[in-house]
């Protein structure tokens, strides 16, 4: 996981050594992730043929 920069809020990045990444939002307060964004990290998964 790498963090864009100071300035970059609450976004990350999580790549693997093909290349492919995904760009999500921290979940907070907590570090709770909400069904949408499960859903939403599923379907990006799916449609890199990661999945």
């Amino acid at each position: 996981m790498e963090t864009i920069g100071k300035t970059s809020g609450s976004r990350v990045v999580f790549s693997n050594k093909n290349g492919d990444y995904i760009r999500l939002h921290k979940p907070h307060p907590r570090n709770i992730l909400k069904l949408y964004q499960i859903d939403d990290l599923i379907q990006n998964l799916k449609e890199k043929g990661l999945l």
